[in-house]
């Protein structure tokens, strides 16, 4: 993982997390840490995905992004010849994400409760679509003028350099 983070493959966050994941107080760490990979079965793993929800009390998602980094292990044990096969995952169950939108006039009314120099972030939300993080880091560098006026967005969460043309309202 760590020559996918060098070469752009992969984000830094990513493997961040499964360093975490895999120390031996982490997800993985403190279940699987001292266990061979040869006892590694359906029923443990089934056993290990309801522990992760009753004791770590992880989010569904977050369950589902630890399994996935134990079934890439499992994978890359199986590429390697380690294992002869990887055994059938509980993958636990998510619910399909449904994100809360404001209405077109609940934004309006939003809007009009923000003092006009500080509506720029908002405006980027609403307008561009952008993450919030991606809003917080926004400088008055990044905006370049023109017809139309063009924002470029240097940290992405796929840490790809976006540029948007900017609505004439955001210009403002």
């Amino acid at each position: 993982m760590r020559e996918q983070v060098e070469s752009g493959e992969r984000s830094p966050g990513y493997l961040a997390e499964l360093e975490r994941w895999c120390a031996p107080e982490g997800h993985l760490g403190i279940w699987w840490g001292h266990r061979s990979v040869h006892e590694i079965d359906y029923a443990g793993l089934d056993e290990w995905v309801a522990w992760l929800a009753a004791e770590r009390k992880l989010s569904a998602k977050t369950r589902w992004n630890v399994v996935a980094a134990m079934s890439a292990f499992l994978g890359w044990l199986r590429k390697i010849g380690e294992i002869a096969v990887v055994p059938a995952i509980p993958w636990p169950t998510l619910r399909e994400h449904a994100p809360r939108l404001l209405s077109a006039e609940a934004q309006r009314n939003v809007l009009a409760a923000i003092p006009e120099p500080s509506r720029g972030t908002f405006l980027a939300l609403a307008l561009l679509g952008l993450r919030p993080s991606e809003a917080a880091r926004l400088r008055a560098a990044d905006y370049a003028p023109g017809d139309p006026g063009w924002l470029t967005i240097r940290i992405t969460k796929n840490r790809q350099v976006k540029r948007l043309p900017v609505p004439d309202e955001l210009a403002d």
